[in-house]
């Protein structure tokens, strides 16, 4: 079951261990099937980041997770919670998959209209603005959410990390009139 190819996948992944022929086998069973309602949102978003970690990119899998997210509007409403969006950003952005701009649209959208990322542990804030930036740069909107939300935390090393992400490049970043703090 979906449950099962995920979790299967997962610690592989979380090992490192690369199996291609397992990988691209799932990839073609994925593909092959007419619906992917047996699947929610969690089991999709650790297949294709499973994918991503290992190396295992495989574009018509790819491309028919991205279709179904963003086309599936209830999945989005009911599960999109912040461990699978930024597990779905974080691969997508490690694929280097500029062909799913919508994806990131409408996961950037989702995002916006929570009231505050305060569910979102600092490797999820960091993802989520990393993978973005790996496209464009993220609303200002969102940073703000996603500052406050590390802020509120007061957790420094997650505001380094947060922030780097933010900013790649800067030696130093000091984020004036929210904190007084410098990374």
């Amino acid at each position: 079951n979906a449950q099962e190819l995920s979790n299967i996948l997962w610690a592989y992944a979380r090992i490192d261990h690369v199996d291609t022929q397992l990988f691209n086998k799932v990839a073609i069973y994925i593909c092959g099937r007419d619906s992917l309602t047996n699947f929610n949102l969690l089991d999709l978003s650790m297949i294709v980041w499973s994918s991503a970690k290992v190396g295992c990119y495989n574009e018509a899998l790819f491309d028919k997770i991205a279709s179904y997210c963003v086309h599936n509007e209830i999945l989005l409403a009911t599960e999109a919670d912040e461990k699978n969006i930024s597990m779905l950003i974080w691969a997508y952005a490690t694929v280097k998959s500029s062909n799913h701009a919508v994806l990131f649209e409408t996961l950037t959208e989702h995002v916006l209209s929570l009231d505050n990322l305060d569910s979102f542990d600092s490797f999820a804030l960091t993802n989520l603005i990393w993978g973005l930036n790996q496209f464009t740069t993220p609303p200002t909107e969102l940073l703000y959410k996603v500052i406050d939300a590390a802020v509120n935390r007061d957790d420094a090393k997650a505001l380094v990390r947060i922030s780097k992400s933010l900013f790649p490049g800067k030696k130093e970043i000091c984020l004036a009139g929210l904190t007084n703090k410098c990374t």
